[in-house]
């Protein structure tokens, strides 16, 4: 198993490959932004597009992420992530993240997601800090 980075200069060409899975997740979302949108934001470098493969190149997974400069602090958010065999890789994702928001000295990584992922992220150490609630508006 291989977890890669994809630079934006290699998005145009492994983006499609794993394009069912962001949309997968953007599936679940609430038409915020498209799939164009996010290869659009990473082909500028405004996310992050990170492969899980098997060892033989499959795709199994991807992710998107973030870089946040909040006034007081700069943070990685994970907004997306989809596919399978979370239990066999989910530990050196994490650790892939860490890594990635270090580098870009990051205080700390948030994660945006359904309410499953805080029973899966627990044991590495994140831990509910908001709700976030939305309501649609007819109109």
């Amino acid at each position: 198993m291989k977890i890669i980075f994809i630079t934006p200069q290699d998005a145009p060409e492994i983006f499609p490959k794993v394009k069912d899975f962001i949309g997968k997740a953007l599936d679940r979302g609430h038409g915020e932004v498209s799939i164009d949108d996010i290869f659009f934001h990473v082909l500028q470098g405004i996310k992050q597009l990170w492969i899980v493969s098997d060892d033989k190149y499959k795709p199994m997974a991807a992710a998107i992420t973030e870089i946040n400069n909040y006034p007081q602090k700069r943070v990685m958010r994970i907004l997306m992530l989809a596919g399978s065999g979370l239990d066999i890789w989910c530990e050196e994702l994490e650790n892939k993240f860490v890594e990635f928001a270090h580098k870009w000295q990051a205080k700390s990584i948030e994660v945006i997601g359904r309410k499953g992922w805080e029973r899966q992220l627990k044991q590495y150490g994140y831990n509910q800090w908001y709700s976030y609630l939305g309501k649609d508006l007819e109109g």
